[in-house]
């Protein structure tokens, strides 16, 4: 895969549109998690060396009853304040990105100026993926640089159809990114690991499936084994299930050597903090009890393998680690793959917090900032916001 990168990108003195990601949490009008910031702001920090004027593009998440509409509540003003902390000369401007009254105001921009632009999302055209909005996007600069590595499985108008109206290349957190995961599907240090965790086997049945045929082992737990598990016709009580996908995953052999699942659980009837909770064998779940965890024996089992790894993929937590009573899979995993001599790659927005929760940023070979960017990618189908931006587009 041949991209467009930043530094063979003619953009000395001009006017360049960085598509951005800044879709960060936010507490009380603060930003409290800024890893998609952060790692933007070397491509920022290289436009400004090369003199030149950078309007910042990039959406919050907005409720479905306000998609498309301008909507106070999710407004970029806190980005905006955190990233006047961060770094000098940059302003706000409340005009919604390919509106007529933005394209005039993007006009006003002088060298090393940076403009936050309002929530791309306020635009319908945005996520309608609209030629029209796409071309009134690129009226806003010379060229265009994307830096949204976890926007790249959206086909919307800002990703796939804003770069190529324009001269575009990939941002150098992205180009990073997609580095790392193409040697991971290419020729990654063995034994390659895989674990996938969370709640929804639907959206990551196709990553599992790759994963098999790409790794040497795949880890998983969270609710998404759960549906395996109901699917092998073991019993696992109220736990958490997607029934419409009992059926899709019966083929999903558990007497394979390659795929793993948990061999014991931590339990409780509901999941609540101080709940009294048990550590039982997987197939000796009551009706009344929900799976929550992965037990001692299954972390045991599990470290070994990742002892052994020369390449490790994590994507989705062990339980429902939001709880102490139940974090202690997800926690103690967390910690065997950062001891790893293994090459290391983390991503999701839940994987993140766990590590960010255990101050163990740095142990990690690398972190993306895409969840389910992570997982199209590693599906190996192509990805509308990569396409415009490959050597041969």
């Amino acid at each position: 895969m041949e991209l467009r990168t930043l530094k063979e990108l003619d953009v000395a003195g001009k006017q360049v549109i960085v598509r951005v990601d800044f879709n960060v949490p936010l507490d009380n009008g603060k930003v409290v998690e800024a890893t998609k910031i952060t790692s933007a702001l070397p491509t920022i920090a290289y436009l400004r060396s090369q003199h030149c004027r950078i309007v910042l593009l990039t959406h919050l998440k907005l409720l479905e009853s306000t998609a498309g509409k301008v909507d106070p509540a999710f407004s970029l003003r806190p980005v905006f304040d955190y990233l006047a902390e961060k770094m000098t000369g940059i302003r706000f401007f409340p005009q919604v990105p390919g509106t007529p009254e933005a394209v005039t105001a993007s006009q006003t921009l002088r060298n090393g100026d940076i403009a936050l632009f309002e929530n791309l999302r306020f635009n319908p055209g945005e996520q309608a993926n609209d030629p029209a909005c796409g071309a009134s996007l690129a009226a806003m600069g010379d060229c265009v640089v994307i830096e949204a590595f976890s926007e790249c499985h959206r086909k919307v108008a800002s990703m796939s159809i804003l770069p190529t109206l324009k001269p575009s290349a990939v941002g150098l957190h992205m180009e990073k990114e997609i580095t790392y995961l193409s040697s991971v599907m290419g020729k990654p240090k063995r034994p390659m690991v895989a674990v996938i965790g969370g709640a929804k086997i639907s959206t990551k049945l196709p990553v599992i499936r790759s994963m098999l045929e790409h790794c040497d082992y795949v880890l998983l737990g969270g609710a998404l084994a759960n549906t395996i598990l109901k699917a092998q016709g073991i019993a696992v009580g109220k736990s958490l299930i997607e029934e419409s996908m009992v059926a899709s995953v019966k083929d999903l052999s558990l007497t394979t050597n390659k795929l793993r699942v948990p061999i014991d659980v931590v339990m409780a009837t509901k999941p609540e903090a101080g709940i009294p909770t048990q550590i039982v064998a997987v197939a000796n779940v009551p009706d009344d009890q929900l799976i929550l965890d992965i037990g001692p024996e299954t972390l045991d089992l599990y470290n070994m393998i990742l002892q052994t790894a020369g390449t490790i993929v994590w994507n989705g937590p062990m339980g429902y680690f939001e709880l102490p009573e139940f974090a202690k899979g997800t926690d103690e995993l967390t910690k065997d793959i950062a001891g790893s001599h293994a090459i290391t790659i983390a991503g999701g927005g839940e994987t993140l917090d766990a590590i960010h929760n255990l101050k163990l940023t740095e142990k990690f070979t690398f972190i993306s900032t895409g969840g389910g960017a992570m997982l199209k990618f590693l599906e190996g189908k192509p990805m509308p916001g990569i396409i415009p931006l490959l050597k041969n587009s």
